[in-house]
């Protein structure tokens, strides 16, 4: 039976957070562990993450842990049988650790079943959710005044009575990635200080914001505040500039 009665984390030391991708939502997620470790020092939290999306996550430091899961796993659908062998081994590496709470910040079958997976005695899923919600005995109840998606995930921290303010992004970029991203600056000719970056791209085409609306947008802010742009992105993205 799911339940909207909340959990009292002073009586939990492992807690597991699961959302897997993509780079942004899981981005967009990282306040979530900022708030819920400020707030309960003791807890022991973990971040299981596809590997794709790993970066964002590892060097968080109100992390203890981050388990990684191939993106593979659920390539053929949810219950096709290459799927569910995937599971099995999955299986294998949730549950050493023995949670006692897991969160599914995805809303998805695929995280629902790796909620389940941990074997955590409560987990906790969102209202809305659909696909896979008997596998959660708790859920968050809606916010009228959460819009932006960083405060919908939000909501499960202060569901779990966590102070939310401020709002923390703990992305921890290691030095060796500031150096190559300052050694690809200076082979592209980028300005060395004082500009503007924009990744004009999207994961999916269909998210991607029209070239013209990009290149309107650019050029007023050259108008307006004269200052440089950098577009940044992948092979794939060179087409766009």
């Amino acid at each position: 039976m799911r339940q909207a009665s909340p959990v009292d984390l002073r009586q939990i030391q492992r807690v597991a957070i699961v959302k897997l991708s993509s780079i942004g939502d899981v981005v967009h997620a990282l306040p979530v562990s900022a708030a819920l470790k400020r707030t309960y020092p003791h807890l022991q939290l973990s971040w299981i993450v596809e590997e794709r999306c790993a970066d964002m996550v590892t060097g968080n430091p109100y992390l203890s842990e981050v388990i990684t899961i191939p993106g593979k796993a659920w390539r053929h659908g949810a219950w096709h049988p290459r799927t569910w062998r995937e599971v099995r081994r999955i299986l294998s590496m949730l549950r050493v650790p023995q949670f006692q709470l897991t969160i599914d910040l995805q809303g998805l079958l695929k995280s629902a079943v790796v909620a389940w997976l941990t074997g955590a005695p409560v987990r906790i899923g969102y209202h809305w959710q659909r696909e896979g919600a008997w596998l959660f005995n708790r859920v968050v109840p809606k916010s009228p005044n959460s819009v932006h998606a960083v405060q919908e995930y939000l909501d499960v921290a202060r569901f779990l009575g966590a102070q939310t303010e401020p709002v923390e992004f703990p992305l921890y970029i290691p030095p060796e990635a500031e150096e190559r991203v300052e050694q690809l600056l200076q082979q592209g000719g980028a300005p060395s200080e004082g500009f503007l970056s924009i990744n004009p791209s999207a994961g999916q085409p269909y998210k991607r914001w029209r070239t013209e609306r990009w290149a309107e947008l650019i050029t007023r802010i050259h108008r307006q505040y004269s200052l440089p742009v950098v577009l940044v992105g992948g092979k794939a993205d060179i087409p766009l500039a």
